[in-house]
């Protein structure tokens, strides 16, 4: 049975050499007819109770299978993984470096590292992606399996969903990018499913080129908190969004000695830890600031969803939603600190540096409890003024008794010490504090002289009819 695998891969192979592209109305260059060089590590749990062959017997079925399923765009290799690395890959994937696999791996255009174990319900098998070129790992995906038959297909589908497809950005406008996929004009097995599908997310990035104008592998550098989602796609090229939690345009303009490209981030089931710190040489974690995403419901309409509140050490845990891209805006009260893009589970933790708003909130809290007592003061001289006025119409003596009350109610003494405290907060403040706060101040301030220069009794008054003009008069 292995052979007759081993001469249709071969003859598979063959034909795929002699492919042509897939949309000849397209200009095609070599990037769209280079197909992937992908070494696959498989790791299998050493001493447990899955077969001994396990890992030969998938070294040998998996390129095979590969062949078939995805065509000529995959040059998949396998190998057992080395010994002292197998328990790393099997029990810890997530903390392995590109530094502790083989280096006769790390040659090609992706690494996939594929580790299965025993668990309870049978098999788990994860896979995880290392692109060579920009040097990023990719999220880790995870099978399960109850049945040791079921484990060459599981695994198969675990390497599709852990393969991340490379783009050269082509252009950029408006807040959209044009993806040009490698590999994107080879011939591919008829049912395989498409390179890029809607919804399919990339992680922008830079990547140096040499004077033959060759991209310099291990420089890469990612554009972060910037990640593109596809809209649509064809063969060979696909329309991205751009989301980025940075101000103007994240991705540069082109430049002939850095090419721009984007590498594919799978969906992970794991969730990521966002920390908020204080921006500085000393950062510090915030605390008590709430972290919101932001999604479309089954209508259409926009959604909004608390997923809580930073803890003492900062943290506030984003899941998995129903795209691979989150985004996630941090609150503090009513005002929106930050909005940026995250998918779950690709980074364990990722830190987001904040301006230290604790002198900021401090002086807007004293600001709104005089603002509060402002208000309240002005209510209540309405109140007991409209109260006066209809016991005065009713001809009950109560309205005599209430009189003095509102006389009472002149002092703006307490917001005023507020204010004046708010004011001397703000003088010692930094630029932007001051630049926020000072126009509320302001008006604040200024509601408080009209409400001191007011008279509480001049409530009672009546208003005077409107004196008609000479020419009405003189109307007979």
């Amino acid at each position: 049975m292995i052979r007759c695998v081993l001469i249709l891969e071969l003859l598979l192979a063959a034909l795929s050499l002699v492919a042509q592209p897939v949309n000849s109305a397209e200009p095609v260059t070599s990037w769209e007819l280079s197909p992937y060089r992908i070494h696959l590590l498989i790791a299998v749990e050493p001493g447990g109770s899955l077969p001994r062959s396990l890992a030969a017997d998938l070294v040998a079925d998996l390129p095979a299978r590969a062949t078939t399923v995805v065509g000529g765009s995959w040059r998949l290799e396998a190998a057992e993984a080395p010994l002292e690395l197998r328990h790393a890959l099997v029990t810890a994937l997530a903390d392995v470096t590109a530094a502790r696999l083989p280096a006769e791996f790390v040659k090609g255009d992706k690494v996939i590292v594929l580790a299965l174990s025993s668990s309870e319900s049978g098999v788990r098998i994860q896979a995880r992606e290392l692109d060579v070129i920009t040097g990023l790992w990719n999220s880790i995906v995870t099978r399960d399996v109850a049945q040791p038959e079921q484990i060459p297909g599981a695994a198969m589908r675990a390497l599709l969903a852990a393969f991340a497809p490379l783009a050269r950005i082509d252009a950029v406008e408006n807040g959209t990018a044009t993806l040009r996929l490698k590999g994107g004009a080879i011939v591919r097995a008829r049912h395989a499913v498409p390179l890029v599908t809607s919804g399919a997310a990339f992680r922008p990035v830079l990547v140096p080129l040499d004077a033959q104008g060759k991209l310099q592998a291990g420089s890469a550098q990612p554009i972060d908190w910037t990640y593109l989602t596809a809209t649509t796609s064809g063969d060979a090229l696909a329309t991205c969004r751009i989301d980025s939690g940075l101000a103007g345009e994240p991705i540069p303009a082109y430049h002939p000695r850095r090419a721009r490209l984007a590498v594919g981030v799978s969906p992970a089931a794991s969730a990521t830890r966002l920390k908020l710190v204080t921006s500085g040489a000393s950062p510090m974690p915030l605390e008590g600031y709430e972290v919101v995403a932001s999604a479309a419901d089954s209508s259409g309409a926009a959604s909004v969803q608390s997923l809580g509140i930073s803890d003492l050490e900062g943290v506030v845990s984003v899941p998995p939603g129903s795209t691979t891209v989150r985004i996630v805006q941090v609150r503090q009260g009513t005002q929106t600190l930050a909005r940026l893009p995250i998918v779950p589970g690709l980074a364990a933790q990722v830190q987001l540096a904040l301006p230290d708003d604790r002198q900021r909130l401090a002086i807007d809290n004293v600001l709104m409890e005089a603002e509060d007592a402002l208000i309240d003061l002005a209510a209540r001289r309405q109140a007991l003024a409209a109260r006066i006025k209809l016991a005065k119409k009713s001809g009950d003596a109560g309205a005599e008794r209430l009189t003095p009350k509102l006389r009472a109610l002149a002092s703006v003494q307490e917001p005023a010490a507020l204010l004046d405290q708010a004011e001397q907060a703000i003088k010692g403040a930094d630029a932007r504090t001051q630049a926020l706060l000072q126009p509320k101040l302001a008006a604040l301030q200024k509601l408080a002289q009209d409400l001191a220069g007011q008279s509480p009794s001049a409530l009672l008054d009546e208003p005077k009819p409107a004196q008609a003009s000479p020419a009405e008069a003189k109307k007979p």
